[in-house]
């Protein structure tokens, strides 16, 4: 089986996971791990959310139309593979969590709110290869996080903080079965949760202090099958326990997401010719019955993504585009307001150079 169609199938989730659960965007994806021979990939997505909604000042029971609270965005990532007889190992870096809100265009009971929260991290794995089928692998991440908040109706003077870039430490472990003559593979990974203790907060109400933040624990379940030597099928599940993930300062549970996420992807992929594979895929995260945050207003999405891949010598270029649907979130605190018919489109660009 052409590992072509394989390496296919990443081009149409590029731009698919900037919009899951909580503030999850590069869905801690290691594939390059399992690529053959030693590489480097570049990758780069953008993000264009559409997120409005009606804000309800409860208080006079008048209603201001928020604007686009979720701003464009950007990502990165690199990665490079090795082998080394039996072992095969890979450094990544990736964004793996962000959020940014900015309700600068809404009407005055919004105006003012915005937060940003932003992540790096490098990870470095090494993978054994018990034999052509079976492999164990795992690795040590270190990560940064750095967030701002403004929410000027949180008190009656207003509220804003901002943290210090905090670094902490975590690890993955997995596994994976492959029967390379059909371009089978089955891999599990565990990525733990990584404890942020102590971060240094300035707030405008209060002296400085401190605080804790905990990015939450994830499992990455993958799947792919040729079905004939042109085609590909595959799928995927991520879980992430966002139910441990809270920001409290002098303000208690700014964001506090009550429910875990699932996230389902399946997809095809197919091999054009020598130079040229197609992908489509689409991926589903189920709406919770919980009330949402201004900070995130939108509850479970629908996404559909296309791709491709373009072959030339040892150099590989993939692009792709998603389109994603939104759910529609209620809002309770600390102000009411719903949100309704939202979407994003993504884009993704990735380069990969075999040596």
């Amino acid at each position: 089986m052409n590992k072509t169609i394989q390496i296919g199938i990443l081009t149409s989730l590029l731009a698919t996971s900037a919009f899951a659960a909580g503030i999850d965007r590069s869905g801690q994806d290691i594939s390059i791990l399992f690529e053959e021979g030693r590489l480097m990939t570049l990758g780069m997505s953008f993000a264009q959310p559409d997120v409005t909604g009606i804000a309800i000042n409860t208080s006079t029971g008048t209603f201001a139309d928020t604007g686009n609270a979720a701003g464009d965005y950007f990502t990165a990532s690199l990665g490079y593979k090795a082998d080394l007889g039996d072992f095969s190992y890979a450094l990544i870096y990736d964004q793996p969590f962000g959020a940014l809100a900015d309700y600068s265009d809404g009407d005055s009971i919004t105006s003012g709110v915005s937060a940003d929260f932003n992540s790096h991290a490098l990870t470095l794995i090494a993978q054994y290869n018990i034999n052509d089928r079976i492999s164990i692998y795992g690795g040590a991440r270190v990560q940064t996080i750095q967030a701002d908040l403004s929410l000027p109706f949180a008190t009656a003077i207003g509220y804003e903080v901002s943290s210090e870039s905090h670094t902490a430490y975590g690890y993955l472990i997995g596994a994976a079965y492959e029967i390379p003559e059909i371009a089978l593979r089955l891999d599990v990974t565990y990525n733990s949760a990584i404890e942020h203790k102590d971060i240094n907060i300035s707030e405008s109400i209060a002296a400085d202090s401190t605080t804790t933040v905990e990015t939450p624990q994830s499992i990455n379940a993958n799947f792919q099958t040729g079905i004939n030597d042109k085609t590909l099928v595959f799928g995927g599940v991520r879980w992430v326990d966002w139910s441990e993930f809270n920001i409290s300062t002098t303000i208690p549970d700014i964001v506090d997401y009550e429910e875990d996420s699932v996230t389902y992807t399946v997809g095809i992929a197919r091999k054009l010719n020598e130079s040229f594979s197609v992908a489509a895929s689409v991926a589903y995260e189920a709406s919770s019955d919980l009330d949402s945050s201004f900070l995130s207003p939108t509850n479970g999405k629908t996404s559909y993504s296309l791709g491709g891949v373009y072959t030339v010598g040892n150099s590989k270029i993939q692009a792709g585009v998603s389109y994603v649907s939104l759910g529609d979130a209620e809002v309770i605190s600390p102000a009411s307001g719903s949100f309704t018919d939202n979407s994003a489109i993504g884009f993704g660009l990735k380069l990969t150079q075999s040596f």
